[in-house]
């Protein structure tokens, strides 16, 4: 019977005399620079002893200490050293906040990286918005009557410290039911004004919302 040995710390041989030596990743980075769509782009070097292509690649968002994940993206396939996605939309703190970022990767034989860390801080704002008129109405205890049937006109203030407004987005709901009526979707535009194209029914409850992103795309609360 034969007897293997084998040296500690030499790569570990695979089938057909194959080396299996882990991929790596290093400088891990992440853009911070303003644009209206609340976006960053993280990325890293990769490279493999033997050349392999990288096959697929993880990455998560983390407090500065690492105990807390507010974004994992799961494995995604690609060669792709660079990922880039609204931070805001994942749920990634963008007022001041340190974010921890850690990516990942895989070989095409399966070896799996160590995983690497880069920090990036995000100074984007925190943008607040105020229902202020209702068909000129102040709303009381957030409500008010309207008597116009159709086509009703929504006010508001945007308040964020220097930053400035980007785009607007109006809803319209049945209080009941939460059900949508109408969604303006994302407007590019910096009006504290707009109408709402729905005819409305005597004697019903409506809800209005008033969702608005700063000069960086962050959405407000």
């Amino acid at each position: 019977m034969g007897i293997g040995a084998a040296v500690i710390g030499a790569p570990v041989i695979g089938g057909a005399g194959t080396v299996n030596s882990p991929p790596s990743v290093t400088s891990v980075a992440a853009t911070t620079t303003a644009n209206t769509g609340a976006r960053s782009t993280v990325s890293w070097l990769y490279s493999q002893p033997q050349g392999r292509p990288q096959a697929s690649y993880r990455v998560r968002a983390q407090d500065s200490g690492g105990s807390t994940t507010y974004f994992d993206s799961g494995w995604l396939n690609g060669a792709d050293t660079a990922y880039t996605f609204d931070i805001d939309e994942a749920g990634v703190p963008t007022n001041g906040s340190t974010i921890r970022w850690v990516v990942g990767a895989r070989d095409t034989f399966g070896g799996v990286s160590s995983d690497a860390t880069g920090n990036a801080t995000y100074s984007w704002g925190n943008p607040q918005c105020t229902i202020s008129t209702i068909e000129g109405v102040a709303p009381v205890s957030a409500r008010v009557t309207v008597t116009t049937a159709n086509d009703v006109t929504v006010g508001w203030s945007f308040a964020d410290g220097s930053n400035t407004q980007s785009a607007y987005r109006l809803i319209l709901r049945q209080a009941a039911t939460d059900f949508v009526l109408f969604d303006s979707g994302w407007v590019a535009s910096t009006a504290t004004s707009a109408d709402i194209p729905y005819i409305l029914t005597n004697g019903s409850s409506y809800e209005v919302l008033v969702e608005l992103k700063n000069n960086y795309g962050v959405r407000s609360d």
